[in-house]
């Protein structure tokens, strides 16, 4: 966890070049969303609602994305995996410490911009951010970035035993598209579409945060999401021990 903290640290930034990556579309967006407000095609409401959304998306992003995929992938085909088997630290342990680090000296950057960026939220949707509010956002994050994680962990894994494994890593982000929000909220898309949504793990990702502090749901409608949230949370970690299991028979038995 030390190394993995002193990594993230000397690599600072890259962590800045990837947040300023972000901020420029967020900002490219909300003057098309300007436009489209002085040409009438949305209202003051609408252009509120999705410049804040945007804003918040930004933030969920830098702090509980996972992007180890690409590299456990690569490791995996090109054998240097064998290096991490033979470390006292199980691969598993290591790449959490290791994402876990990249996401707090992320969380650490974004603290100086909180002063501007909750007003400047709160002039958007012309509301404050309670402190309720804000301790269910914290524990979503939480959930989303563990189960981030493990999707990770179980998309990467899968190099294994399919060669184009990367095109997982696609799927991921389409999905993380239709059923998690990150592009547009899901009040956009049929009602049908986001009760299906709902029971996905991808709808905590984004959508159901950026939500609770935009326009808060009711506290059983928050509950119901907790509880979806729980319940994907420790299924995929059981999914992701099971598929590790047999991962590491698999390199096994072929020799690795």
């Amino acid at each position: 966890m030390k190394l993995a903290w002193q990594s993230s640290l000397v690599y600072r930034g890259e962590r800045i070049v990837w947040l300023l990556l972000e901020i420029a579309p967020a900002v490219l967006m909300i003057n098309l969303w300007q436009s489209l407000l002085r040409s009438g095609r949305i209202d003051q409401s609408q252009f509120s609602f999705l410049s804040a959304y945007y804003l918040v998306n930004v933030f969920i992003s830098r702090v509980s994305g996972v992007n180890l995929e690409d590299k456990l992938i690569d490791d995996i085909k090109d054998g240097r995996i064998s290096n991490y088997l033979l470390k006292p630290l199980s691969l598993p342990l290591s790449l959490f410490a290791q994402e876990s680090s990249w996401r707090i000296t992320a969380a650490l950057y974004l603290l100086p911009l909180m002063p501007f960026f909750l007003p400047l939220i709160g002039s958007f949707t012309g509301l404050g951010v309670t402190h309720w509010q804000g301790i269910f956002f914290g524990l979503f994050i939480l959930l989303s970035f563990l189960q981030k994680y493990f999707v990770a962990w179980i998309i990467g894994l899968t190099a294994f035993w399919i060669d184009e494994s990367k095109s997982l890593v696609h799927a991921r982000w389409m999905a993380e598209g239709i059923f998690g929000g990150i592009w547009l909220p899901l009040t956009f898309f049929p009602v049908w579409w986001q009760k299906i949504a709902s029971f996905s793990p991808f709808y905590i990702w984004y959508y159901f945060p950026a939500r609770l502090l935009l326009d808060p749901f009711p506290i059983p409608q928050i509950i119901k999401g907790m509880t979806v949230a729980i319940i994907w949370t420790l299924l995929l970690y059981l999914f992701a021990r099971f598929i590790w299991s047999r991962a590491k028979f698999h390199y096994s038995a072929v020799g690795g």
